[in-house]
């Protein structure tokens, strides 16, 4: 398991939120939706991507979408996404193979920001999250010293 690390939420929030109209001022993410650290670990050829947010007690559910390989642990209350699981297997990769493309997470991120636009969910928070798996991916697999993240 690779240690956590830690996300200058303010600034993520600030990033990931809206401008409003001219003049009107911009719309912050709540720190509440913005991850705080995360970290990867693998275990049975799952590669588990982990965020960590501000404290609060709730329970997650699993969220499949489609059978790819990418699957997700989100938050029933607030539907954060608490981890993005990788099943190596589906993916085509295994641990003889140290390139794991970014694409199809980022793909499967964005369906599930569709599913949840169809329930009339707020998605900005989401992009906040593909933010921090964009910008550490790198970071993440070192910590393991297996994989690396290859462009799409």
């Amino acid at each position: 398991m690779s240690d956590w690390i830690e996300i200058d939420a303010a600034d993520l929030a600030l990033r990931r939120g809206k401008l409003l109209a001219p003049k009107r001022g911009h719309l912050r993410l709540s720190p509440y939706d913005v991850p705080k650290a995360v970290r990867a670990n693998l275990e049975n050829n799952v590669l588990t991507i982990e965020f960590r947010y501000i404290n609060i007690k709730e329970t997650s559910s699993p969220y499949w979408g489609r059978d790819d390989g990418v699957s997700f642990e989100v938050g029933d209350r607030t539907q954060r996404i608490y981890k993005i699981l990788l099943d190596l297997n589906k993916l085509g990769d295994s641990t003889d193979n140290i390139s794991i493309k970014i694409k199809p997470v980022e793909s499967a991120i964005d369906e599930f920001i569709s599913h949840q636009e169809s329930l009339d969910q707020r998605t900005a928070r989401y992009l906040a999250t593909r933010s921090v798996f964009r910008e550490n991916a790198s970071s993440l697999l070192s910590g393991l010293g297996v994989f690396r993240f290859a462009a799409p």
